[in-house]
């Protein structure tokens, strides 16, 4: 798990919302994936979308909203989001899934095979 800190300081309007770059603090390996959400800590008026997306050169891009009802100001270096390294491959590909149901009996419909069939 790492945290990031946004790149350079964002001024957001009312009820506004951006996307902006963030620096990954440690060593993420460039191209992975990652689960982005919003830090814990960060001020309750600013909201972090959750997002997938990919660690570039140390970066990774956040959607950020402002809840508040006036302009917020997130500084250069503040903590905000938390990045999660998601797994290459999360889900079986369709290829390694009929590999699976062919050797476990199911016929194309889905349905259990019977007997030698």
């Amino acid at each position: 798990m790492y945290t990031t800190r946004i790149s350079s300081t964002v001024r957001l309007c009312l009820g506004g919302q951006t996307l902006v770059v963030t620096d990954v603090q440690g060593e993420a390996v460039d191209e992975s994936t990652v689960l982005v959400v919003g830090y814990v800590d960060l001020d309750e008026t600013v909201k972090v979308a959750r997002t997938l997306c990919t660690v570039k050169e140390g970066k990774v891009v956040v959607e950020v909203c402002n809840a508040s009802e006036e302009d917020a100001i997130i500084k250069r270096g503040t903590l905000i989001a938390v990045a999660t390294v998601v797994l290459a491959r999360p889900f079986p590909s369709r290829q390694r899934a009929r590999k699976r149901e062919h050797l476990c009996g199911r016929n194309g419909l889905g349905e259990f095979r019977t007997g030698n069939g």
